[in-house]
């Protein structure tokens, strides 16, 4: 038998809803879920705003075949972030001196700054790593406005 040992940060209440999903999903298709799949399902399903979050462990066993298919899969997923995180967008944004919490990390100490054109404020490193991923406003979903490069300004001329 093979094992795979997986470690995520939810609410103490939260690691019987995870097991279930990671249990369900390999049921029907023999892999084992990424761990960044299960990360983003537990930030779009699980409010982990007013709770005490806890580092859970999760350890499954597996039949080779499962096993390799599972890292295959894992990799997969990798190598695609890997990819997408060279695509980030040059943001438009000011700094601010107003003491929030950072909606991404929820820190409440550090520089943040407000974005164009929502006004949303983050943590300058927390928005420009988000942009990696979706050039829309993490809080608010409105686009995230870019600096109008050369490259930019060329093509909304052809357009």
């Amino acid at each position: 038998m093979y094992f795979i040992i997986r470690k995520h940060s939810a609410p103490h209440g939260a690691k019987k809803r995870i097991f279930r999903k990671y249990i369900n999903e390999f049921e029907q298709s023999e892999i084992l879920m990424s761990e960044w799949d299960m990360n983003f399902w537990i930030r779009k399903n699980i409010s982990l705003r007013s709770s005490v979050i806890h580092q859970h462990r999760f350890v499954f066993e597996m039949s080779f075949d499962q096993y390799v298919n599972s890292i295959k899969h894992n990799s997969m997923v990798e190598q695609w972030l890997i990819k997408k995180k060279s695509n980030h967008i040059d943001i438009v944004y000011k700094k601010t001196r107003k003491k929030t919490r950072c909606c991404i990390c929820l820190e409440s100490s550090g520089l943040f700054v407000e974005i164009d054109p929502c006004k949303c404020i983050f943590h300058l490193q927390c928005i420009k790593t988000s942009t990696k991923y979706s050039n829309m406003c993490p809080l608010c979903n409105k686009p995230i406005k870019e600096h109008a490069t050369q490259t930019n300004v060329k093509k909304e001329k052809t357009e």
